[in-house]
């Protein structure tokens, strides 16, 4: 199969309290997506806001929440599966414990509460018990079928308590496509 390498800068601003968190995602390289960047500001009570800023038109997209399952740049990851993860929009029931390669994991289904937006029916979590890390999330349309899963590798901890995955990919059931993003360098503010 053909690939195709798209590569962008990531930056995470952690807000407290109802502030929230704010990134953003900016293209910088093949030259057809170069500048184009996503703006996310996620709250802890609410779904988030996210922004498009598309240079070509030297102009601002906001993201409406009926668009936020569309495939972001082509890509098999959709605007929701880019936005911060809230626990609190969820509700959450412990399906079972299973074996993850060498490890104990957790299975959890995480459902969307009452009034939040989303274009998924649930996630199921995959959780490693001992670590806290996250191999895989499975989500699941409106009609309860699997339609995505995601797979988190290469772990790395920062600053002694941030947790992050260095590669994620996202596999579409349906059309048996993978997306694949890659970290190579997380930078996080100080102070």
């Amino acid at each position: 199969g053909t690939s195709l390498t798209k590569e962008f800068e990531f930056r995470l601003f952690e807000g407290s309290g109802k502030e929230g968190d704010k990134n953003w995602l900016k293209f910088t390289s093949p030259r057809s997506v170069k500048g184009i960047t996503l703006l996310t500001h996620s709250y802890p009570d609410r779904a988030p806001d996210q922004w498009m800023f598309l240079p070509a038109f030297k102009s601002v997209k906001k993201i409406i929440s009926g668009s936020a399952a569309e495939s972001f740049a082509g890509s098999e990851f959709s605007y929701e599966d880019l936005m911060p993860f809230t626990p609190d929009l969820y509700s959450y029931d412990l399906q079972s414990e299973n074996r993850c390669g060498d490890h104990s994991c957790l299975i959890v289904e995480a459902k969307t509460k009452a009034g939040i937006q989303s274009a998924y029916s649930k996630r199921v979590i995959w959780m490693e018990k001992n670590s806290g890390q996250i191999p895989q999330i499975e989500f699941y349309d409106k009609t309860g079928f699997l339609i995505k899963r995601c797979e988190f590798s290469r772990y790395q901890i920062f600053r002694n308590r941030i947790l992050r995955p260095g590669i994620m990919a996202m596999k579409n059931l349906k059309t048996n496509i993978t997306s694949r993003i890659e970290i190579r360098d997380n930078k996080f503010a100080m102070g």
